[in-house]
This record gives structure tokens, C-alpha cells and sequence, in this order.
């Protein structure tokens, strides 16, 4: 909090399949030039598409940098 940055993940994605997303997702925040071509949006809108009977809404991630 010191620099202005805060993040939050959904604590579901660390004991899941998924949680590859989250760690994309933190790969981006904390370096995020050598992470700039992973898309953890793009992740997880691939794994609901395939591996999902329901749709996806809401906020699974987040934060200010």
C-alpha cells in the first residue's frame, strides 16, 4: 500500500483447476513488461467456454497500480 498498489483475487482460484489464471494474473501485476502478451481475460473466458455449463459474471480479480 505504501507505492499505491493493492490487489485482490478470489480465493477460489487457488484450490482449482483455474489457478492458472491467478497466477497470470499476478504475474502481470508484478512484472508486468516481461507478462504484457498474457491475458489472464482471455484465460478465463477460454476455460468457461470449454469447461463450464454457466456463463461467468462478475469480478474474479483486481487492481490499481
Amino acid at each position: 500500500m505504501r507505492d499505491g498498489r493493492a490487489y485482490a483475487i478470489w480465493h477460489h482460484f487457488f484450490h482449482s483447476p483455474f489457478n492458472v489464471v491467478a497466477v497470470q494474473a499476478m504475474a502481470k501485476w508484478f512484472h508486468p513488461q516481461e507478462f504484457a502478451d498474457v491475458d489472464p481475460e482471455a484465460t478465463w473466458r477460454d476455460f468457461m467456454t470449454r469447461f463450464q455449463p454457466f456463463r461467468s459474471e462478475g469480478a474474479y480479480w483486481t487492481g490499481t497500480r
